[in-house]
């Protein structure tokens, strides 16, 4: 970041208090890091390394030593990274989505080495990163779950399409307007656009429930010939 951007700061003032559980004020650092002739990144580092809270003053540090060394930015980064993990975890029965960053984060480097190399410069890093998606590297055995309309164009071996009762699919706008609307057709087309979705199996489901509304199978089943049985 800038020494001077003040949106960029606030970002990360914001991200350290919520992982330290601290109420450090971005305006109130901004301001003193002014006075004191001091870059914002530096002055957040140095007051949240003199505090009292043991992880932000393990963040402080280590930024501090980011700031002034940009070259050394990969053993910095390296205790960094487990003392954030560990931090995520600290409290039992949390959800955290620490494993899963970490994931991210060591897919989105593996990219940026193949692409730059190992020999990386800070802002090489930084700039990859921010091209990239953070999610985590899918599971190749994972269930993919799609909307009909991100589905367009593609093919899976099985396909299940989820929901095919009165008012989910077709959708209750379109039963509202009648059969013979032009949004009740729309639906006819997503429901072709899903079913086609397989190269070899797909299964229509359906639930005598939705949000403990009882709901009857959708018109489709009807129009494709097909019973969809007792539930």
């Amino acid at each position: 970041m800038r020494p001077t951007d003040v949106r960029m700061f606030k970002a990360l003032v914001d991200a350290a208090n919520r992982v330290a559980s601290v109420e450090l004020d971005a305006a109130i650092l901004g301001a003193e890091a002014d006075a004191a002739g001091r870059a914002y990144f530096e002055h957040w580092a140095r007051t949240a390394a003199e505090g009292s809270n043991p992880l932000a003053a393990d963040m402080g540090r280590q930024a501090l030593l980011l700031a002034k060394s940009r070259s050394g930015w990969r053993p910095i980064i390296r205790a960094l990274i487990p003392l954030l993990v560990d931090s995520a975890r600290a409290e039992d029965g949390a959800i955290s989505d620490a494993d899963d960053d970490r994931a991210a984060w060591d897919a989105c480097m593996k990219e940026i080495r193949s692409e730059k190399g190992s020999d990386l410069d800070l802002d090489e890093v930084i700039q990859g990163l921010a091209l990239r998606s953070k999610e985590p590297p899918r599971d190749p055995e994972a269930v993919t779950l799609l909307t009909v309309h991100a589905s367009k164009g593609l093919e899976f071996d099985l396909v299940y399409v989820v929901g095919m009762a009165e008012e989910m699919l077709p959708s209750w706008q379109s039963v509202k307007k009648g059969d013979a609307s032009a949004e009740m057709e729309e639906e006819r087309r997503n429901c072709f656009v899903a079913i086609t979705r397989t190269r070899e199996r797909v299964v229509l489901t359906r639930s005598l429930r939705y949000r403990n509304w009882a709901k009857p199978p959708s018109r489709f089943f009807a129009e494709m010939q097909i019973d969809p049985g007792p539930l």
